[in-house]
């Protein structure tokens, strides 16, 4: 995808909500990723490569949280 430093998981920070870009805009399917926030993760999937709370939850703990999480629903 890139070399180190090439800012992969920079981006990745601002699309998924996490950080915010210091200067210009991005939209995932049209949803502004600072004004519609919710909209924008709900267009997305997204694994992070560490996170403490998957290892200690089912798949289907998981989907739940998910759904709390970014307002996903069941359908």
């Amino acid at each position: 995808m890139g070399p180190n430093g090439a800012g992969k998981t920079t981006t990745i920070r601002i699309l998924s909500g996490v950080s915010r870009p210091t200067s210009g805009t991005a939209a995932i399917f049209g949803h502004d990723i600072e004004h519609g926030t919710i909209a924008a993760r709900q267009s997305m999937g997204i694994v992070y490569e560490n996170s403490n709370v998957y290892d200690d939850l089912t798949a289907w703990q998981k989907m739940v949280l998910s759904d709390e999480l970014y307002h996903v629903g069941r359908k």
